[in-house]
């Protein structure tokens, strides 16, 4: 038993490393990696101290209990929320051409759009070639000091894959997803006659399709963008605390969290 705390502990420290490097996820949700590898780490060494009959630091029996139990109600939790983020992972079917595209706002990487965000916006310069009358709102609000927001990266991106400006709008009040969409769709307001389409990384799609149909009795639409596959079990818990942080802010009901595979 102890050996599978050091696999799970070294899983989460490699995992960690790579998110902290590779992806720039070195705090915020990513120390969850962190800490949790850490204990796992602790967790076999005391363990495996006890068993050699060495003098060292042991957790107390009722904590290892204890931590264990909640470990395995937390990986339900999640696992419950994999299967509502996964299961929504699909393009909807539509006949309808929505006039108008939202692509709520990312991480930046400096002063450009990251692996993520870029995912989105090529998928809304794709979009425009097939539909160039189509109108795009990029949101995002700026969170850093004395540089560019979120919306102004994503414009410039645009522009430069040769979406013109007059089909942009820019919306750099929000600092969240539900943000995004509450002013984005409030720009539309009742201008969109054939509904309105959410391009947004596939792990996001779940959620904000839920929060769009809460928020206009427009048709929603959702384009999920596939995202790198190995950066899924961080956006996973990502999506994970920000359901249940929706549902505790009262932008997600109890109906938001029944599975859809349709």
């Amino acid at each position: 038993m102890s050996f599978i705390f050091l696999i799970i502990g070294l899983f989460m420290l490699i995992y960690y490393g790579f998110l902290a490097i590779f992806a720039g996820h070195a705090i915020g949700v990513a120390l969850v990696w962190l800490i949790a590898g850490i204990f796992f780490i602790a967790l076999f060494v005391s363990s495996y101290t006890k068993r050699k009959g060495i003098r060292a630091f042991r957790f107390p029996l009722f904590m290892r209990v204890f931590v264990i139990t909640s470990a395995v109600i937390v990986i339900a939790l999640f696992a419950y929320a994999a299967v509502l983020v996964l299961g929504d992972v699909r393009q909807d079917d539509w006949n309808a051409e929505p006039e108008f595209v939202i692509v709520p706002g990312a991480a930046l990487n400096g002063d450009s759009a990251d692996v993520v965000l870029q995912a989105r916006l090529d998928a809304a310069a794709n979009y425009w070639r097939i539909h160039p009358d189509v109108i795009i709102i990029v949101s995002g609000g700026n969170a850093r000091e004395n540089r560019p927001s979120e919306a102004q990266v994503m414009r410039q991106t645009l522009l430069a894959s040769g979406v013109p400006l007059q089909n942009i709008i820019t919306e750099t009040r929000s600092v969240s997803t539900e943000q995004n969409l509450r002013y984005s769709l409030e720009i539309i307001g009742q201008n969109a006659r054939e509904g309105v389409l959410i391009i947004t990384s596939d792990f996001h799609m779940f959620r904000s399709l839920r929060l769009a149909e809460r928020l206009t009795d427009i048709p929603v639409y959702g384009y999920p963008v596939e995202s790198p596959r190995w950066e899924l079990p961080y956006y996973l818990v990502y999506e994970g605390l920000a359901l249940f942080k929706g549902w505790m802010n009262g932008y997600l009901d109890d109906a938001a969290f029944l599975p859809s595979f349709s």
